[in-house]
């Protein structure tokens, strides 16, 4: 399964304002999908629609980090069930 983009900030659909959220994929490309007008778009670097985008976008703060969970305990190994018929038991 793949990871989504990270999200850049949010600021207004381009095609009915509502806030939305822009994410940046690791090339620049700024992406949108809107709920409220149910559209989507792109944006490549370099183009008149990314610096629009770019000027509209607020800042979010990252999200942060999962932190680290306590360190896993191994299970212990399974103990074999005594025989009753052993001779190192007489």
């Amino acid at each position: 399964m793949s990871r989504k983009n990270p999200k850049a900030g949010e600021g207004p659909c381009p095609v009915c304002a509502r806030t939305v959220f822009f994410r940046a994929s690791p090339s620049g490309k700024l992406t949108y999908a809107c709920d409220g007008c149910d559209t989507s778009g792109f944006a490549d670097p370099g183009g008149e629609g990314h610096k629009k985008w770019s000027a509209s976008i607020t800042k979010t703060t990252p999200e942060p980090a999962p932190a680290p969970g306590p360190a896993a305990t191994p299970a212990p190994a399974p103990r074999k069930p005594a025989s009753a018929f052993n001779l190192a038991n007489l």
